[in-house]
C-alpha cells in the first residue's frame, strides 16, 4: 500500500504543468506568431522553431515598445521573454506594466503564469485568481 501510494505521488509530482501567456502579436504581413488556435492540444499555441526567431522577434518588439508606448507590445515583450525562459526579466516586465496601466486582464494571468515558472505557486495562484476577477471568461474559462 504505502509503495502503490509512493509511486502515485512520484508520478503526480512529475507532471508537468500547462500555463498559459496572453499575447497579442500579430506581424504586419499579417502572420500570427504565437496564438491561440483550436488544436489537437486544447488552448495550443504556434511558436516559433528556433530560438533566433524569438529573439529576432524580440527586438523587434521592444522597439515598438519604445517608439510606439504600446503598451500590448510591452505585454508582448515580457511574453517572448518567457519563451526565451527569461523568468526573472519577464516578471519585471509585467510587474512594470501593472504599474503603468493596472487592472489588465493579460498582465495579472501573464504574471501568474510567470510566478508559476519561477517555483512561487502561492503568488502564481494570487495572480491567476485576480485574472479571473477581471475576466472570468478567459481562455473560454480554463484559466
Amino acid at each position: 500500500m504505502i509503495r502503490n501510494l509512493t509511486l502515485i505521488l512520484f508520478l503526480l509530482y512529475q507532471v508537468s504543468t500547462f500555463a498559459c501567456l496572453n499575447e497579442s502579436r500579430i506581424l504586419l504581413n499579417g502572420k500570427f506568431i504565437i496564438s491561440d488556435e483550436e488544436s489537437l492540444v486544447p488552448y495550443g499555441h504556434l511558436y516559433y522553431q528556433n530560438r533566433k526567431e524569438y529573439e529576432k522577434e524580440l527586438v523587434e518588439v521592444y522597439n515598438s515598445w519604445k517608439k510606439e508606448k504600446n503598451i500590448e507590445d510591452y505585454s508582448d515583450y515580457g511574453v517572448i521573454l518567457v519563451y526565451l525562459g527569461e523568468y526573472k526579466k519577464a516578471l519585471k516586465v509585467f510587474q512594470e506594466i501593472e504599474t503603468l496601466k493596472p487592472g489588465l486582464y493579460a498582465t495579472a494571468a501573464n504574471m501568474g503564469t510567470t510566478y508559476e515558472l519561477l517555483g512561487n505557486n502561492k503568488l502564481a495562484y494570487d495572480w491567476i485568481k485576480k485574472g479571473i476577477e477581471i475576466d472570468k471568461n478567459s481562455h473560454d474559462g480554463s484559466e
